[in-house]
């Protein structure tokens, strides 16, 4: 349930804030643009009238996300930072000595609450406020990637593989102790981190391990001792995956069971794991009009077209001009903005024409 919303900033706060927050911050010009108590309406669903207890204003915890954004803090940093700071007080609406939520509320409104279907129609609404006031007009914007790293622990996969195994059986558990000790849990989990001769044994045995498991995992099913719930389903495609990948030239690899969307991305000769976002901005303003997640390993130049149909489709805005760096010097994507006749200022790739020889061009040919 929500707490009922009040107004908390004091007659000596906002008089503090007048003096002190100068009339050009970027926070006073926010507020000046954006009237975000649509925030109530579109998380309405996610929270009981009247079951548990009181939440925090759902416009007051976005208002932290964005400050979070603004200037790069963590959780804890953007918590200290409305404590401390009356910039941070005055854009969130809070009297100067009003107390600030755990820093873990934040990270709950994040995943609970907003998620990333409220999260689209959040910015969906602020780009239509700033497009109302003129700082949107779609006459030349950028698209462009930034790295995501993922919060997750590296591992051979030897290791990735023995995870997956122990996630299988500890789900197995969960319905029925006793299939799960029959398919060697306690084993798995006395055993702690074996020794092999080499890296290669050590990933043979866990492979056939993976293998006999996932056939009694079968009969199980099979004989319905075992129920194919959501959970079980997911940790044997899960496993299945780790002991396809061992392949050398298996590509799309998983890296972990705990986040098993994230891939290992490459730039600059530089591997990463985690994900990729990408963003449509004015070149103008640098208001984000479009963002997209994908795992790490996706091409930039395939999320150019979808991205911009998505903001066709939503906003009705078709850039007069588009710039990009190479990864986006696609021959589709050039002509698809031709087609929709958009000056493309896309770099071009040194290396667009990869089958080289005789009878074959490439791009320093036409300089």
């Amino acid at each position: 349930m929500l707490k009922p919303k009040s107004p908390q900033e004091s007659f000596f706060g906002s008089y503090l804030y007048d003096r002190i927050v100068p009339v050009d911050h970027l926070l006073r010009k926010i507020n000046q643009v954006v009237d975000f108590s649509f925030t109530r309406q579109i998380l309405n669903d996610r929270y009981h009238p009247d079951i548990g207890r009181p939440a925090e204003d759902p416009e007051f915890m976005l208002r932290l996300c964005l400050l979070q954004y603004i200037y790069g803090d963590s959780d804890r940093q953007v918590v200290e930072n409305a404590r401390l700071n009356l910039a941070y007080k005055y854009f969130l609406g809070l009297a100067v000595d009003a107390e600030v939520p755990d820093y873990t509320t934040i990270s709950y409104f994040r995943a609970q609450r907003l998620g990333e279907d409220k999260f689209r129609l959040v910015l969906e609404q602020i780009v239509r406020q700033c497009t109302d006031k003129g700082l949107v007009k779609g006459k030349r914007q950028i698209i462009d990637s930034t790295p995501v790293i993922a919060n997750i622990s590296s591992s051979s996969l030897t290791g990735l593989v023995r995870k997956c195994r122990e996630n299988v059986l500890k789900t197995i558990n969960k319905q029925d102790a006793g299939i799960a000790a029959k398919l060697g849990l306690k084993e798995l989990q006395a055993a702690g981190s074996v020794r092999f001769a080499s890296p290669e044994e050590g990933l043979q045995k866990e492979v056939e391990a993976a293998g006999e498991l996932l056939d009694s995992v079968s009969a199980e099913l099979r004989e319905k001792r075992l129920v194919p719930n959501e959970e079980l389903r997911k940790d044997l495609e899960l496993l299945e995956k780790a002991v396809a990948d061992r392949e050398e030239q298996a590509k799309d690899k998983l890296l972990s069971p705990v986040d098993p969307d994230t891939r290992m991305g490459k730039k600059a000769q530089k591997l990463w794991p985690g994900y990729k976002a990408h963003l449509l901005m004015e070149e103008e303003t640098g208001i984000i009009t479009g963002v997209k997640t994908t795992p790490a390993n996706a091409t930039d130049g395939s999320q150019l077209q979808p991205m911009l149909k998505e903001q066709e489709r939503v906003h009705s805005i078709k850039p007069r001009e588009l710039t990009g760096d190479k990864a986006y010097d696609w021959g589709e994507n050039l002509e698809s903005l031709a087609r929709n006749q958009t000056i493309a200022n896309i770099a071009l790739s040194k290396q667009v024409n990869h089958r080289n020889g005789a009878g074959y061009f490439t791009v320093d040919d036409f300089l």
